[in-house]
């Protein structure tokens, strides 16, 4: 992505501060906007070892529960990461710049952003 501006937006309240520099920096360097929502990885698993802790029967059902919550809550977070990037296309289309793309990652900010 040379030469283009990338605006990490997180729904925080400085969100739309950072859309409308990215957009006054895009504009004065006449390059492309880029929106990018990342999705840090969860650095504790919703599943752990819970051998001897618990009985065997308990412990599997568990770990299924764990398992489908894990699942649901990661695609909860990409639904709102997708709502925060539409919600941010649609400000930048307002003042003015209707063209920007939109770009979800899962991992680290700063190996997401070496390898753009």
């Amino acid at each position: 992505m040379d030469n283009t501006v990338i605006a990490c937006v997180d729904g925080s309240s400085s969100t739309r501060a950072v859309c409308e520099y990215a957009a006054w920096i895009a504009g004065k360097l006449d390059v492309p906007l880029a929106l990018l929502h990342v999705l840090e990885k969860n650095e504790q698993p919703a599943v752990s070892d819970l051998t001897g802790t618990i009985g065997i029967d308990s412990r599997e059902q568990l770990t299924q529960d764990l398992v489908r919550i894990e699942g649901e809550r990661n695609r909860l977070l990409m639904t709102q990461g997708r709502a925060i990037l539409a919600g941010c296309a649609e400000l930048l289309s307002q003042i003015g710049i209707p063209d920007v793309q939109q770009l979800q990652k899962h991992g680290a900010l700063d190996i997401i952003l070496a390898d753009l």
